[in-house]
């Protein structure tokens, strides 16, 4: 009777290892036989939407079919802090697509990897990407993807001909023609470029002067007074007067384009923000980049590397810029954007040429521009302050900030009603379930993860010798 139990439960354990090794080694459902010997697997996570990745996925594993990748879609609020928590513990994906705005607590906090030892080729990437990916001294910590920006949206329905001119857009206005700006520094400093502002020289010294600053509050001073134009430093309530057709232009981030394309449908249209004769607007450049998980094994991070250079081939660029899930500008400077097959796409590219990216090491500035210039634009635009002694003040503060200065800014353009809109749609089925095993199967060969194994089987270890001696010890002294 015993033997037989015996031989029971070896079957059972038997059983139990074929269908996990099954489940490690299964190819996904419709795969074809070359899936099933694959060796390779690459985890990454992003806030791209998993519909427009998939196809970069499916494209990358044609060519390297030893390579299966797993990519995960988050919500776009909730990305970093996952990857920030998950990677300190020694976890969480091989890579992962971020903002560059996350990358100087990402560094602090030793969590990505410096890229320089891989001698990268980047020639072909926009140097503009480049110069928000590199650290103080230069170091290169990301591998430009996309790239988002603003541009002019407006309500086919309501206008036929978009501004060219600041002032053209004031005689629109003047005729009943509704205006959304944001009363912020982020999204309106597209203005001062307008007025011939300069943010950085040749070398990239910060230059910002107080002309083309005042020159800009003054036209939104006199743009306030037209009944037609609204000014709110709430993004959200802005979003929504021109979503819901109450006004004919908002200027908005390429990231704004799709949610607004649900709601106004081919109505939607978009053109460069308006200009003077003195100077182009100057928008915001966000990168989005590939960051290298610290933690991640040399193997890993090649192939990490590999995917991201994929990804910022020529063709393969015109396949991320021609996703229907979201909307960005092309990195590769070789990428051509036609403008028939692709006009939305092309106006974003080409407000890129004149958008404003902020290098690691003025990050800390950026995040002081945001703040005391969403307090200067409020004062100004109501009526508090005028320009000319606001600006002076603006200025003082970001050069002498208080010593017991509080900044509290977004880590992102996006406002919290885009990232909203901005869902996954990770599904538990069978396949999802056989990545997760070959997820923790690759987590368990991390040297550190095993240090952390060793450590709690070695502790368990010791409370058991303890246990036994002590319960020896009791039984003889019971004795």
């Amino acid at each position: 009777m015993r033997r037989s139990k015996s031989q029971l439960l070896s079957l059972v354990l038997i059983l139990l290892s074929l269908v996990l090794l099954a489940a490690c080694q299964l190819p996904s459902a419709g795969g074809s036989p070359a899936q099933a010997t694959r060796k390779n697997t690459l985890t990454l996570w992003s806030f791209f939407p998993n519909q427009d990745m998939d196809v970069l996925v499916r494209n990358y594993e044609a060519v390297h079919p030893e390579t299966h990748v797993i990519h995960t879609g988050y919500a776009f609020s909730a990305l970093a802090p996952a990857f920030r928590e998950r990677a300190s513990q020694g976890l969480g994906p091989d890579a992962v697509i971020l903002t560059e705005r996350e990358l100087p607590a990402l560094i602090k906090a030793r969590l990505i990897e410096n890229l320089d030892r891989y001698n990268l080729e980047t020639a072909d990437w926009s140097p503009k990407s480049l110069l928000s990916l590199r650290g103080v001294e230069g170091q290169l910590y990301g591998i430009p993807v996309a790239l988002q920006s603003m541009a002019l949206c407006y309500n086919r329905s309501q206008v036929t001909t978009p501004p060219e001119t600041l002032e053209d857009w004031l005689n629109q206005s003047r005729n009943g023609i509704g205006i959304a700006i944001e009363a912020g520094f982020l999204k309106s400093m597209w203005g001062i470029g307008a007025f011939g502002g300069q943010f950085f020289d040749s070398v990239n010294q910060f230059v910002l002067r107080e002309e083309s600053i005042i020159r800009w509050l003054t036209w939104l001073k006199e743009a306030k007074q037209i009944p037609s134009i609204y000014f709110d430093h709430r993004p959200e309530i802005l979003y929504d007067l021109f979503a819901s057709g109450r006004v004919a232009y908002f200027p908005c981030w390429t990231f704004e384009f799709v949610p607004l394309k649900e709601q106004l449908g081919d109505d939607l249209a978009v053109s460069p923000l308006p200009k003077t004769q003195t100077g182009q607007p100057s928008p915001y450049l966000e990168t989005d980049a590939l960051l290298l998980n610290i933690h991640a094994t040399t193997k890993q991070k090649r192939l990490a590397i590999e995917f991201a250079q994929f990804m910022t081939q020529p063709d393969q660029q015109l396949a991320s810029i021609s996703g229907k899930e979201h909307t960005i500008a092309p990195i590769n400077t070789k990428t051509s954007v036609d403008e028939r097959l692709l006009p939305t796409v092309r106006v974003f590219a080409e407000m890129v040429k004149m958008a404003v990216p902020f290098p690691i090491s003025n990050v800390y500035r950026l995040d002081r521009l945001r703040f005391y210039g969403d307090q200067l634009y409020r004062q100004v635009v109501q009526g508090s302050l005028s320009p000319r002694a606001g600006v002076k003040q603006f200025l003082n503060r970001v050069s002498n900030p208080p010593a017991n200065e509080q900044i509290a800014v977004s880590t992102s353009a996006a406002s919290d009603e885009v990232q909203e809109t901005v869902l996954v749609d990770v599904k538990p089925d069978l396949n999802y379930l056989f990545d997760l095993v070959h997820i923790q199967a690759i987590t368990l060969k991390r040297p550190v993860i095993l240090l952390q194994l060793f450590l709690v089987a070695a502790v368990l270890f010791t409370i058991w010798v303890l246990a036994r001696f002590i319960n020896q010890w009791l039984k003889t002294f019971s004795k």
